[in-house]
Formats: C-alpha cells, structure tokens, sequence
C-alpha cells in the first residue's frame, strides 16, 4: 500500500479494489474532529452509514449526513467526513474500478471513461428521504461484497451496474447543498480540474493563472495555502499518479508513458518516479506483474 500524500490538502487514499481482492474494511468510526486534509481514491468509493449523523465536506461544499444514509464519489474527488456528536457515526465503505468489474463482460471503455471525466451524475452524500433505492442498493453491494457467497461477485457486479445507471440519470443538480463553501477552494478548482484533463501537456503557472481569474503570485499563495503544495508539485503528483496507472494497465514502452504523461526528459521521469515509489518505472512495472501472477496461483 502506498502512502498518502502526507503533506497535501488533497490526500490520496490507495485501497485495493474490486473484484479482484474485496476489501474487508471493519466499521468506521467518524470522530468529530475538525475538518483537516480532504483525501481521494484512484477508484469509485461509496459508503453506508449505519449510525449516527454528521456532515461530509467536498469540492462543492457541505453536506449533513444521518443513519441510512450514503455517499459515491467518482474517482479523484477530495472530501472528508465527520461526526457532529460525540456518540460518533457508524459507516462502513468499499471501493471498485469499473473496469476491473466489467473486465469480462461486453464493456464500452470509452463511455465509461467519458462517464467518470465528466463525473455526469449524483455524488457526495445521497439522503434516503430522497434517494432510498440508491442508499439500499450501496447497502447490499457493501454487505453482499463482505459475505461469503459463492456468487458474491456477481452479484456486485449486477449491482454496481444498477447503481452507476441510477447516478448518471440523477444529475448533479439535485444535491441539496448548505451554504458553506470554501471560496478559496472553490475558486482553484478550474486549475485542480484542468490539470486532470491536461496532465499529458505542457503546463504553465500563468495558465492556471489565468484559468482562475488570479494573478500568478495570488494564485501560488492561494494554491499553496489551500493544498499545502505548490501548483507544480501538485502537477507532478497528478502526472505519477497517471505514470503508474499506465505501468499497471498498459504494455507501452517506458519512453511512451513518459510522454503520455508530459515528460519531455526520460530520465528525469525516472528520477521523479524512483524518489516518489522508492523504484525505477521499469522495476516496477515488473513487480506489479509478479505480484499479479502470484495471486493468481
């Protein structure tokens, strides 16, 4: 498991995935400590709250939450989560990559890719009052995904087919939002937002600048001061993230990952690689493979 990025706003949270390793996750206690340093996942997270109430901060704002409610967030969105008493909320959470769970189904890679960049749909918290199909069916994939059913996998997959078809026809219009928005935050989303969609290109400070209506020191302060990095650190984290996901799925050569991700210069891809992973790309791309074998014997 890698660790998170210990000194960021934004923290990323690794967990494996479904279908191929479940995870077995054991209740959460949410504590209702201050709002710290929102995290995200490189997959779809959802959530179940069985106890207690609370509020969940994301990019959008803050929203309450109470017993029988749920959460789905798309991959790569920051929020965090907290209770409001001291008895403290009760959630039990699970995470999956879609296409892992339709690997060996007929499966549209390029809706689904399109899907998950527009984030087209309902997600953060979702109340039963308004959503209770989507709350029972979030309940039962967690549940039946935790059992031990010989079909279990199955089952979530059917599941989690439903439930992305129930998010995309709920649009994100319908969240019921309080008024309490970071506005710094809010503000720096059009520079977080393009470098997702542009990490593969050249990069300036003064186009995310420019993107968020800010002059380039205000930009840096804000930026700095909201994620806890700066813009280009921040950049080259979305840009390993993406180098390592192509090392996992993909057969391209190291040269083409490293353009693929922006890099002009090969070795210091490597040097910025090997410092963030502890290893060289090629390295570990073979011990990804090995250990893939490995747990398939």
């Amino acid at each position: 498991m890698k660790e998170p990025l210990s000194n960021s706003f934004y923290q990323e949270t690794i967990f494996n995935v479904f279908p191929y390793d479940l995870p077995a996750f054991p209740l959460v206690h949410l504590t209702n400590a201050p709002f710290r340093q929102m995290h995200y996942h490189s997959v779809f997270e959802i959530g179940y709250c069985y106890h207690g109430d609370g509020e969940c901060a994301f990019s959008d704002g803050i929203v309450p939450f109470k017993e029988g409610d749920a959460e789905f967030f798309f991959p790569y969105q920051p929020h965090i989560s907290r209770s409001t008493k001291s008895d403290r909320s009760v959630w039990n959470f699970s995470h999956f990559d879609i296409a892992e769970v339709f690997s060996d189904s007929v499966f549209n890679k390029e809706f689904w890719e399109k899907f998950v960049a527009l984030e087209n749909g309902l997600y953060g918290i979702i109340h039963r009052e308004k959503y209770p199909e989507i709350c029972d069916c979030i309940e039962k994939i967690i549940q039946i995904s935790r059992s031990e059913e010989n079909n279990r996998l199955l089952k979530c997959r059917l599941l989690i087919g439903n439930l992305l078809v129930n998010i995309m026809e709920t649009r994100a219009e319908s969240h019921e939002i309080k008024q309490k928005f970071n506005k710094r935050i809010n503000k720096l989303m059009p520079a977080m937002t393009y470098i997702k969609q542009h990490y593969n290109e050249q990069i300036t400070i003064t186009k995310l600048a420019k993107i968020c209506f800010m002059s380039v020191s205000s930009f840096r302060e804000n930026f700095s001061y909201e994620m806890g990095v700066s813009p280009q650190e921040y950049l080259l984290s979305t840009r390993m993230r993406y180098a390592k996901y192509y090392l996992e799925n993909s057969n391209e050569t190291i040269s083409k990952i490293c353009q693929k991700c922006g890099f002009s210069d090969t070795a210091n891809f490597y040097k910025q690689f090997s410092k963030k992973y502890g290893m060289s790309p090629t390295s570990y791309r073979k011990n990804y493979i090995e250990d893939k074998d490995t747990s398939k014997k």
